[in-house]
């Protein structure tokens, strides 16, 4: 897997805190992240959840989540995507909103109000 871009900006650049203008959905682990870039059902629930807070694939950013260097983004915009949505274990973190992955939202429906109430944060 290729260094993340705040990796390298923090490694290379020798930059310790970045902000990121367009919003950076995050995913907790590779498996997580290749699902929802391969054609398939994740990835077609993940085009209709940024349909749904007025977003196109080209106006965000996706990365694996690296929580070393995410303490140090001077940004809000991120939208955490994970199987565990528990908004208090990503409050130390610089996210804006942690919710379900899709894969989990195919999994078990009954998350997705949970994971709408969640997303709609992003429309404000």
């Amino acid at each position: 897997m290729p260094e993340s871009y705040i990796s390298y900006v923090s490694s290379v650049l020798g930059v310790d805190a970045i902000s990121i203008s367009k919003p950076v959905f995050l995913f907790e682990k590779s498996s997580d992240l290749q699902s929802v870039l391969v054609p398939g059902a994740a990835s077609d629930l993940l085009e209709k959840i940024l349909m749904a807070i007025g977003l196109k694939r080209s106006d965000i950013e996706i990365q694996e989540l690296d929580f070393a260097h995410l303490k140090n983004v001077a940004s809000l915009d991120h939208i955490v995507f994970t199987s565990q949505a528990s908004e208090s274990k990503w409050s130390e973190l610089n996210c804006r909103i942690a919710t379900y992955h899709p894969s989990v939202l195919i999994s078990f429906p009954n998350l997705k109000k949970t994971a709408w109430e969640s997303l709609q944060k992003a429309r404000r």
